[in-house]
């Protein structure tokens, strides 16, 4: 493969280079070769053999010396080589360590994503690998949340404003699940689902949704928002159990499944605006601790007439 008119330059200068190394390196070593053949020619011995001895020698040491001064050019131009992959090898070193931190922090960014939406310990084990999350709960607290008045106020009012409304409701409902241990599962328009007791079993799981829930009773007036006219809320509260796991591939979400969350969005659904209706399995876990109206009665599709309470206030006693 022929050089290019650049790249021949390049190595003639790198030769030339490597020559007058090799002679500033060699140079006693030279003379002494100059010196030897300029004896071997003038002189004249009668011992022959001697001299062709002589010659032999000095023929010899010129032939190591070009020996070495090749050697010497080698070295030169392998070390240039060397310094220049090592040069390249500092870029890339350089280029891998930036390419590094680039995925390290893509890497978190993607981890801070997946946790939240999903639960950490839901997170954790799929980044160990399961492929398959499905998990039974023998009894956890589910409880739903809607804004009554909502749709009107949505057809009257921007998208910007009614986004707004939204994000300020349903963030204040995140730090109170954050605050008493709830697990958010979804928001489906102007409603909002939570779990007590998912993933982590918890033996309070009932309080900690009736605690929740008095608390996102007051959410509009502590918000500003019930000023706007005909807002409020709604809340159904169900106890039992549930089987919660993880689906899809690309989107991934947490879900529960059974008649537990289909009997706590009834109560919601069939409560009343202003009021936290719960099922009679809930009722039974808070009623030595909680003030409750009832019972009243709502049907349930699938499983008929169920008696319902309304969750009022606290005890005295509880603090």
């Amino acid at each position: 493969m022929s050089l290019t008119p650049d790249a021949e330059q390049s190595s003639r200068k790198n030769s030339s280079k490597a020559t007058a190394r090799a002679a500033a390196v060699f140079k006693s070593e030279l003379q002494i070769v100059e010196h030897a053949a300029k004896i071997a020619k003038s002189t004249e011995l009668s011992n022959e053999e001697l001299l062709r001895e002589y010659k032999f020698l000095a023929q010899e040491y010129q032939r190591l010396l070009q020996e070495a001064v090749k050697i010497t050019k080698v070295g030169d131009t392998m070390q240039e080589k060397l310094l220049k992959a090592q040069e390249a090898l500092q870029e890339l070193n350089a280029k891998l360590a930036d390419t590094n931190l680039q995925l390290n922090s893509e890497r978190e960014r993607s981890e801070q994503l997946l946790r939240n939406i999903l639960p950490g310990i839901i997170a954790d084990r799929m980044k160990r690998g399961e492929t398959t999350i499905a998990d039974s709960f023998n009894e956890v607290t589910v409880l739903f949340a809607d804004i009554v008045g909502f749709t009107h106020l949505s057809s009257v009012t921007s998208p910007e404003f009614v986004v707004a409304i939204l994000n300020d409701v349903f963030a204040y409902f995140d730090d109170l699940c954050e605050k008493y241990g709830l697990e958010k599962i979804k928001t489906i328009g102007d409603s909002y689902m939570a779990v007590s007791g998912v993933p982590e079993e918890r033996r309070d799981h009932a309080i900690a949704a009736a605690e929740t829930a008095l608390e996102m009773l007051d959410s509009l007036d502590k918000l500003e928002l019930a000023r706007m006219g005909h807002l409020s809320m709604r809340i159904g509260l169900s106890t039992g159990s549930v089987v919660a796991g993880v689906i899809g591939k690309k989107k991934f979400i947490y879900d529960l499944w059974g008649d537990t969350v289909n009997i706590a969005s009834r109560m919601e659904s069939q409560g009343v605006s202003g009021k936290i209706q719960v099922s009679e399995s809930s009722f039974k876990l808070l009623k030595n601790r909680y003030i409750f109206e009832g019972p009243g009665k709502i049907n349930v599709r699938g499983i008929g007439e169920m008696p319902t309470y309304f969750l009022v206030g606290r005890k005295s006693f509880h603090t």
